[in-house]
């Protein structure tokens, strides 16, 4: 069976949105982001052997609206209402398949049921008979004693049936992808009709740090949440599981005023944790035509003026403490 690296999965991706939440639930889709387009996301699943931790986390995968909107722009995803999809899926389906969905949850139980009877009584049988072994002497009393016991223990006990598990399943693990009941029809890109016009990336509400974000990105460079560092996102040069952040990325307005103080503690905080303060905006013409004729970043880390057909750039800055 091919691994998750291995696997390419259908596109483009439907990314679920849940109380304006973007959300993954299917690890060959994490994996194969992760390696080829450097979209890592943060696991907010709690682990079934350990729900009280926070520690180690599992799916779904949590998705910030820029790399949703960056993937979106790409033609790699488009966004799906998970409530309203599940709500036509469930009402559009046919009686015989309800009933069919319905029977496969009931021979499923039945199956599980049975395994699991069938080892609690291996459990059991093992435990009586540990318990004749340390009870047995080198006399031939014991000896005949122990087989007595053996003869006298009820069928059921000695010689249970053995189910093997459902293929694909284990019952000490829960299964992190279910297989999906209902599947949302990908629209068409570029949206062709309004009514399509939910794929575009427009529609996605992204933060002013977004056209930094979409510059580091282009460079290669890998982002998370920078919250723990008082940043908008963490750098990384690679994959975070090998590297450690280089930058704690700000995103600013060209024409945002900066306290000094702020540029100082950041410098200082970034140093102090062995990073670089990273700061960068996109640059603004004088004329002011950013706001109403420049188009969203397709990825490159460059956005469209429509109107002029010009490129807009993104300026960064990195800042460190030197002062003794």
């Amino acid at each position: 069976m091919p691994s998750a690296a291995s696997v390419t999965p259908d596109l483009p991706i439907p990314i679920s949105r849940v109380t304006n939440r973007y959300l993954l639930f299917d690890i060959t889709t994490v994996s194969w982001l992760r390696r080829e387009h450097h979209v890592i996301g943060v696991l907010i699943g709690s682990m079934p052997q350990a729900p009280q931790q926070n520690v180690f986390m599992g799916l779904p995968l949590e998705l910030m609206p820029e790399e949703v909107c960056l993937l979106v722009d790409k033609g790699v995803a488009y966004v799906v209402d998970d409530a309203k999809v599940h709500a036509n899926g469930i009402r559009d389906l046919q009686k015989a398949d309800r009933e069919s969905y319905a029977r496969a949850l009931e021979q499923r139980g039945r199956e599980y049921s049975k395994l699991f009877t069938s080892r609690k009584e291996e459990s059991r049988d093992k435990a009586i008979r540990k318990k004749a072994v340390s009870n047995n002497t080198k006399s031939s009393e014991s000896s005949t004693s122990v087989t007595d016991f053996a003869i006298s223990t009820p069928q059921t006990f000695i010689s249970s049936p053995k189910l093997s598990p459902l293929p694909g399943y284990s019952l000490s693990l829960t299964p992190t992808t279910s297989h999906p009941l209902i599947s949302p029809t990908p629209p068409t890109f570029p949206p062709s009709s309004p009514a399509q016009d939910s794929a575009s990336a427009s529609l996605i509400p992204v933060p002013p740090s977004y056209p930094l974000y979409a510059h580091l990105h282009s460079k290669s460079y890998f982002m998370a949440p920078g919250l723990r560092f008082g940043c908008h996102y963490l750098v990384y040069p690679g994959d975070p599981l090998r590297f450690h952040s280089h930058f704690l990325g700000t995103g600013v307005g060209w024409d945002e005023e900066l306290d000094l103080m702020d540029i100082v503690g950041g410098g200082r905080l970034g140093t102090g944790v062995k990073k670089g303060f990273l700061i960068g905006g996109e640059v603004v013409e004088e004329d002011g035509t950013r706001e109403e004729g420049l188009e969203r970043d397709k990825g490159d880390g460059q956005s469209r003026d429509k109107t002029k057909g010009t490129t807009g750039q993104v300026r960064c800055f990195s800042i460190e403490w030197a002062a003794m």
